[in-house]
């Protein structure tokens, strides 16, 4: 599960790919249903089903990126949303893939991925580092695909920031 731009996305346990159906003002105190005396806070969120041909296995956004990325059961990656600086990663700036067009967006493999603003990073099969969008690679530079940070080590976990991004070896 991931929360993005007011919404929430979830991957169920068949590999269905959700996102939640409510307003945007209406996850507002949503703990605090009690207090409110359940005043418009349903006892289920409403979910809508994202179709495509494939079984995912995690999804990743951000509450202030525009985009959404799903990895499948093989580790391709998948996505939809405003790509308007490289962040799908595709070798060009697109700039939105509707959410009933979520498409595999390359050939490579990935185990872990970090959306951030207008930017993503990803740790591929071999334990390698990889950034693209605007200003994710270490050259400061914008990158419409897939730029290597590092490769001289293993990368296992990824986390993005507004302006930064943290990994593990």
């Amino acid at each position: 599960i991931c929360v993005g731009q007011g919404m929430f996305y979830a991957v169920d346990n068949r590999g269905g790919l959700w996102r939640s159906d409510l307003p945007k003002d209406s996850f507002k105190n949503i703990l605090s249903r009690d207090e409110r005396q359940g005043e418009g806070v349903p006892d289920r969120i409403p979910l809508t089903a994202i179709k495509a041909d494939t079984r995912f296995s995690r999804v990743f956004c951000r509450e202030n990126a525009s985009h959404v990325l799903a990895l499948d059961e093989d580790h391709y990656l998948w996505g939809f949303g405003r790509g308007s600086s490289g962040e799908f990663g595709t070798g060009e700036r697109e700039n939105e893939i509707a959410e009933t067009d979520i498409r595999r967006l390359n050939e490579m493999q990935w185990l872990e991925m970090a959306v951030g603003p207008q930017t993503t990073y990803g740790i591929q099969a071999d334990g390698s580092l990889w950034a693209w969008g605007q200003n994710g690679a270490p050259d400061g530079k914008s990158h419409d695909a897939p730029t290597l940070v590092d490769n001289t080590q293993r990368w296992i976990a990824i986390a993005a920031g507004y302006n930064h991004a943290v990994a593990l070896t």
